[in-house]
């Protein structure tokens, strides 16, 4: 089976800026087309929060949500936009541009990670691995 590169980026819940606490609440990789296969973008957020509420006890469970579902929404649009892709207008693209057209970088509790990466010869294997292993209390 054929390698390819992908990038990725954590989507972090940061509750206090002062003392950094925060809890990884989603992921996104890109896999750009190669001769393994179409270009390919995936976003998975957390839809539970027990566990952040015995973290932060004053989490607005509706506000967090609802901001939580809109991501998901526009990660879904940015998926089959990629899809459908048959141009290759995002070849030269990596996770950091797709998570900011999601989630603009400013100084709301919702920060994306710095870019990570690798390869790997099964991308739906990798991001399961990326969602499940990015999703420990930091």
């Amino acid at each position: 089976m054929t390698k390819r590169r992908f990038s990725f980026s954590v989507l972090k819940y940061v509750h206090d800026a002062l003392t950094g606490e925060f809890v990884n609440v989603g992921v996104i990789a890109y896999f750009p087309a190669s001769s393994a296969g179409p270009a390919m973008l995936k976003v998975a957020t957390q839809r539970t929060i027990g566990r952040m509420r015995k973290m932060f006890p004053d989490l607005l469970r509706a506000e967090f949500l609802s901001s939580i579902d809109a991501i998901g929404r526009s990660g879904r649009r940015l998926e089959a936009e990629v899809e459908t892709d048959e141009l290759g207008l995002y070849s030269d693209k990596d996770a950091a541009y797709f998570a900011r057209r999601i989630l603009v970088d400013d100084d709301s509790s919702l920060q994306w990670s710095a870019l990570g990466g690798g390869v790997t010869e099964d991308p739906a294997k990798t991001f399961d691995r990326l969602f499940s292993l990015r999703h420990e209390i930091r």
